[in-house]
């Protein structure tokens, strides 16, 4: 397994921010960007059992998780095998905690969840699966409805796996086609007084505003063709119905 990744990691591995080696295994590094668990969130700690697929697994006790946000390649399509493969090495035997959203179930039965997995190492941070797999170009970011717990955060990361051609954005044409009309066109502030960035949810979930210094500002792309505008202040912001973006200052 360790060869397999060597060659599908080449440029991944240069973005981190270090390395926990544990079996020969250098996936488990999160950056400085990613999204902690959410206290708030009903959670329940389990241990995967299998890994279905690049994202599906079956807990202890026999049930069937889907993965919140994500859509891994089907088996039989471009980079299956290496999503599912990510995801084996991430979780599989290993303790996560499944983080309840909106939604419960699937049509089949599923426990739709978003899921953390759990570091030993006290100085590194607890690893948001769907988050991981959609900034290494293992899956394409989707939706289900209502649970938009941290949509903002998945979206970026898919952003940033798409514009340096990671995983399967520069190994299967079909997703850069299929995904095109979601690129984000970020524009400039119109003057350097109105820096407060409004931005509307892809997925019509809600207007955010981010002010300098709020988390994630730098990576928000303002496109106004989708609705997202500039603003001076925080005041404007929240007239046009925009809602301060969660931990900001």
């Amino acid at each position: 397994m360790p060869m397999l990744f060597e060659k599908i990691f080449p440029m991944v591995v240069s973005g981190m921010i270090g390395a926990v080696i544990a079996g020969g295994l250098l996936l488990l590094v999160q950056p400085k960007d990613a999204p902690p668990a959410n206290p708030s969130g009903q959670q329940e700690r389990v241990v995967v059992e299998r890994v279905v697929d690049g994202d599906t697994f079956t807990v202890r006790g026999g049930r069937t998780v889907r993965l919140i946000g994500i859509d891994a390649p089907e088996a039989g399509a471009c980079y299956a095998t290496e999503a599912t493969a990510a995801l084996k090495e991430l979780v599989e035997g290993k303790a996560v905690l499944l983080e309840k959203d909106l939604s419960g179930t699937d049509a089949f039965g599923r426990l739709l969840r978003h899921a953390i997995r759990e570091v030993e190492d006290p100085n590194q941070d607890n690893i948001n699966v769907a988050h991981f797999l959609l900034s290494r170009g293992f899956a394409l970011k989707a939706s289900s409805k209502g649970d938009n717990r941290y949509n903002d955060l998945l979206a970026a990361a898919q952003d940033d796996a798409q514009e340096v051609g990671r995983g399967l954005w520069s190994n299967c044409p079909d997703a850069k086609r299929e995904n095109a009309p979601l690129r984000q066109q970020a524009s400039q502030p119109p003057n350097a007084q109105c820096i407060i960035k409004g931005n509307v949810s892809e997925k019509g979930f809600g207007r955010t505003y981010y002010s300098p210094g709020c988390p994630n500002y730098s990576r928000v792309k303002i496109d106004p063709s989708r609705g997202d505008q500039w603003f001076c202040t925080a005041k404007e912001a929240a007239r046009a119905g925009y809602e301060a973006a969660e931990n900001c200052p």
